[in-house]
């Protein structure tokens, strides 16, 4: 709350606090939104940056697996159907029908699985690679899906070639890389699960709001060496 401080002035902001009753106050920039989440539940962020309950978003998931599964099943079942029907020519192409429909299912069934991870996938390099929530899906529509190549370990293995041409037309909209790999300084006394100033200021609104409690007990030790 430290920017509301600021605002308020010492004498104002303590009179405030004290009737808070231990509730936060931020301040949200003009334009932009608030998404609030109870503190047990996780949010993820669709194609147009708003955030929804990451429950909601594995249960979408699970029924693409079961519906992916159900077809799987169901072609296999027409093909031990059809060696049952034996030399029946017309039940043999009513078969063949309902499997030539039950594969076109599967094949756009995997299409839209293959889809839905990649776009997770691309989303969080862009994140990586400087871009706020909100602009990486935005930035999500100049990369075309076709062409993301995902390696054995899960992992995008064209990366360099998939982002260049983005990172180049839209470079004000990436800000620092976020470098994984490299610890930061955690000053003595912060607190655990520390936010360092840098993240906090790469977060977007309603990153800064889902953590304010934890950025709260980390800005105290930001200038700190």
């Amino acid at each position: 709350m430290d920017d509301i401080k600021k605002l308020l002035g010492d004498e104002i902001f303590e009179s405030v606090k004290a009737k808070l009753n231990g509730e936060i106050l931020t301040l949200v920039p003009k334009g932009q939104k608030v998404f609030l989440h109870k503190e047990n539940e996780t949010p993820v962020i669709n194609n147009n940056g708003e955030w929804f309950p990451k429950q909601k978003f594995n249960d979408v998931n699970e029924a693409l697996k079961a519906e992916k599964l159900l077809t799987a099943n169901t072609i296999k079942e027409l093909e031990t159907l059809k060696k049952s029907a034996g030399s029946n020519v017309e039940l043999q192409t009513t078969i063949d029908k309902m499997k030539e429909t039950a594969e076109k299912s599967k094949t756009d069934n995997d299409l839209r699985f293959s889809n839905l991870t990649k776009t997770g996938l691309v989303k969080e390099a862009l994140v990586d690679l400087g871009a706020t929530r909100p602009n990486a899906g935005l930035l999500l529509n100049e990369i075309q899906l076709s062409k993301v190549v995902v390696g054995d370990d899960g992992k995008i293995s064209n990366a360099e070639d998939l982002f260049k041409t983005v990172l180049t037309d839209h470079k004000s909209l990436f800000g620092k890389p976020i470098l994984k790999g490299k610890d930061p300084i955690i000053p003595a006394g912060a607190p655990e699960g520390y936010i360092t100033k840098d993240k906090f200021l790469a977060m977007t609104p309603q990153e800064r709001t889902a953590n304010i409690a934890k950025v709260n007990e980390s800005s105290p030790h930001w200038d700190k060496k």
